[in-house]
Parts: C-alpha cells; structure tokens; sequence
C-alpha cells in the first residue's frame, strides 16, 4: 500500500483581550503569515483553555474529514 504523506503548517497565537481580560486565538496560514486568516472570540479564562480547545478543534477536524486519521485514532487501522 502506498503511503501519501502531508503536512500542512499553521500557526496558532492566543493573546489577551485588554477590555475583557479574556483569551482569544488568532490561527495563521502559511505559519509565515502577517495576519490571521480566521480569530476566535475572547472567551477563554486562559492561554491553556484557548490552546486545549483550538488543540480538540483541529483533532476533531481531521478525525471528520480523513478517514485514514479517524481510523488510526480509534486503533482499529491495522499496518502491513
């Protein structure tokens, strides 16, 4: 079986919002990039709160939308 491999790059920053003190994320693609493509509201407590959401968001993403990720994940793809 051929193995297809990809690697895509991005980049995620949190950073405070000073009116509210919350968290927001801002993701950046190419991870070279000068602005942000997409930012979250600032609803996180803190940088580890943004950082563990966007984390499951990007995992849940993936599992969806690529059977072989979802596969592997659950630990029933097997290798030849």
């Amino acid at each position: 079986m051929k193995e297809l491999r990809m690697e895509l790059n991005f980049r995620i920053e949190t950073k405070v919002d000073p009116a509210t003190r919350k968290v927001f994320a801002e993701a950046y693609f190419p991870n070279d990039a000068k602005t942000p493509m997409a930012t979250t509201d600032a609803i996180y407590a803190s940088h580890e709160e943004a950082q563990a959401d966007i984390t499951k968001v990007v995992r849940d993403a993936v599992r969806d939308h690529m059977p072989i990720a979802r596969e592997k994940s659950s630990g029933s793809a097997s290798r030849s």
